[in-house]
């Protein structure tokens, strides 16, 4: 084997031996493999990438429909309150003009006695044809009342002589005519009730 070699030329280092070409294909096999499964690798990790980017934008989808849906709840919340508040404060607004008008009504008639005496003749404009017209009003309102007696007799008509009633019980400014049939109530209070369930009337028409 020897003289082949020394025959064909061929010389080797020292202490070198030879591969046998078995090793050589075997080694080029392996690398081949290697690199298809790197490749394949690869792929796989490639395609793992997809898919979680898939299922993140598939979350992020489901997160923003779900966030879409919790903000319309939180906007219906939020305009049902804002009803019940709006509600409470007309409510609340109602009652607070009732009182202001009670006040300045009352504070009117201790400044002024045309007040108490134009509720006056209303009042005995409404009790207009009965007899026995008693009116009824607070004892500080009295005298200004009774001062405009001819003009109050006048437009209760006939001319008739009023009754006059000091009641305490009565707000300044309030009067109540009294007849043989009944009574008009000319008090501030009913009035105020009556104005107060027409605002609540139109509060739940709003």
């Amino acid at each position: 084997m020897v003289e082949q070699e020394a025959a064909r030329g061929e010389r080797r280092p020292p202490g070198s031996r030879r591969i046998p070409a078995q090793l050589w294909d075997a080694a080029a096999e392996a690398r081949r493999l290697r690199e298809e499964a790197a490749a394949e690798a690869g792929r796989l990790l490639q395609a793992a990438r997809e898919e979680t980017e898939r299922l993140r934008a598939a979350a992020a989808e489901a997160g923003r429909e779900e966030g879409l849906a919790r903000a319309t709840e939180l906007v219906a919340r939020a305009a049902l309150a804002r009803e019940r508040l709006l509600a409470g404060a007309r409510a609340e607004l109602a009652d607070l003009a009732l009182e202001l008008a009670r006040r300045i009504v009352t504070r009117a008639a201790a400044l002024d006695p045309e007040v108490v005496i134009e509720l006056a003749g209303r009042a005995l404009e409404v009790a207009r044809g009965h007899s026995a017209l008693t009116v009824r009003a607070h004892p500080e309102d009295l005298a200004a009342l009774r001062a405009a007696e001819p003009r109050l007799a006048g437009g209760a008509g006939g001319g008739r002589a009023l009754a006059w009633a000091a009641d305490p019980a009565l707000a300044r400014g309030e009067v109540r005519v009294e007849t043989e049939a009944g009574a008009v109530d000319a008090r501030l209070a009913p009035q105020l009730e009556a104005l107060g369930r027409a605002l609540r009337a139109e509060e739940d028409g709003w």
